[in-house]
């Protein structure tokens, strides 16, 4: 869920046939009218999943991800959140709402935050119009709140004066049309 920001239900959703080993890609289902992708098996996902493989329960299903307990059916993208939530419960993490979009959430902040393009973003998370990936940026307001802090420091540090201001963009006296005004 971290890995990729995905959702829940399309966690669920990966199958057997998804995943390509040999070109290490993973295949990420379409949902809520979003559109499939297809991208770089990480490492550690690999890992993790090749570890689940070798001890997941025989089952027919072509879903990689099975119940912990018989009948082994395969999870929903539900079934994964409540555990998320109970894993954030367990730990002593509280939030106003809980379970796996949390994690799709904190992986499209720490994103922004490591100033991967809003582009990118959208397509990783499947959404087919870019401004249903700005309501992340929104949620980063802690990261907006400290780039106009370190602005307005930087800027104090600086005072602007006419003295300073190359003539060429001191405007005339006679100039009615300037709405700005060096202090």
């Amino acid at each position: 869920l971290m890995a990729y920001g995905i959702r829940g239900s399309q966690v669920a959703a990966i199958m057997l046939e998804d995943i390509c080993w040999p070109r290490s890609t993973i295949r990420i289902r379409a949902s809520k009218g979003g559109k499939e992708v297809v991208l770089p098996l990480l490492a550690s996902v690999g890992e993790a999943i090749l570890g689940y493989l070798r001890h997941r329960p025989a089952c027919p299903c072509r879903q990689i991800f099975l119940a912990t307990h018989a009948p082994f059916r395969p999870v929903t993208g539900l079934s994964l959140s409540r555990q998320v939530r109970q894993y954030f419960q367990a730990a002593g993490v509280t939030m106003p709402r809980g379970g796996s979009r949390t994690l799709r959430h904190s992986w499209a902040i720490r994103a922004l935050a490591h100033d991967i393009p809003m582009k990118a973003i959208a397509d990783v998370l499947g959404h087919r119009d870019l401004n249903t990936s700005f309501i992340y940026a929104k949620a980063d307001l802690h990261t907006l709140r400290q780039a106009a802090k370190a602005y307005r420091e930087t800027w104090n540090a600086y005072p602007t004066t006419l003295a300073k201001v190359p003539q060429a963009m001191v405007p005339a006296d006679n100039d009615q049309s300037s709405h700005w005004k060096y202090t």
